[in-house]
């Protein structure tokens, strides 16, 4: 089971406003083959969606757990306009 680490508030408000939310025990002790966060590219909280990356990945590390980012795209950015 890979375990989603990040979460926020609800779809009314801005997604990419998220904060690590599931501590390394809980990954441990379900016993999760990898954490992951979702990371905002172009969205308002980028840099802490980023961040949050980060420091998933060095808790991870720590206890020999990979880290997967699910990277999505913010709105208004090249991947996401539509050709015209």
């Amino acid at each position: 089971m890979v375990l989603r680490c990040s979460g926020g508030q609800s779809i009314l408000s801005e997604l990419s406003n998220e904060t690590v939310a599931v501590d390394i025990d809980d990954a441990i002790r379900l016993n999760a083959a990898a954490i992951t966060t979702q990371i905002y590219i172009g969205a308002p909280y980028e840099h802490q969606s980023i961040n949050n990356l980060i420091k998933l990945t060095d808790t991870g590390n720590r206890y020999g757990i990979p880290t997967l980012a699910v990277t999505s795209a913010g709105a208004g950015t090249s991947s996401t306009r539509r050709a015209g």
